[in-house]
């Protein structure tokens, strides 16, 4: 009994080993490609972002024309989707479809 013990625990011993290894070995190899491939600095990324878009930016802001098409596009886009979930409960009503009665109709076979 002694003997299925040891061996039990030496491999349990062995897989937590080579499991611990693994991920130290995981997390060597990510340290060594952060050193390879340091990351660039945002702060100059998001300068250049900023500065576009200001560039871009209308001084007037949108216009009332420009106002009316997004508020029709947004009554359209609400109109569509509340039409594709209008019949969301149809199915409850009908109640249980075939299989629910086939399934339960069989009574169980005795072995």
């Amino acid at each position: 009994m002694d003997t299925i013990i040891l061996e039990g625990l030496s491999i349990s011993l062995t897989a937590m080993l080579l499991t611990f290894l693994s991920l130290g070995l995981f997390i060597l190899v990510m340290i060594v490609l952060q050193r390879l491939f340091p990351a660039k600095p945002e702060s100059a990324d998001i300068e250049v972002v900023v500065k576009a878009l200001d560039d871009n930016a209308d001084p007037c802001g949108p216009s009332e024309e420009e106002a009316a098409v997004v508020a029709a596009i947004a009554a359209a886009v609400s109109f569509v989707r509340a039409q594709a979930q209008a019949g969301l409960g149809d199915n409850l009503q009908q109640g249980r479809g075939g299989w629910w009665g086939t399934s339960y109709q069989r009574k169980p076979q005795k072995r």
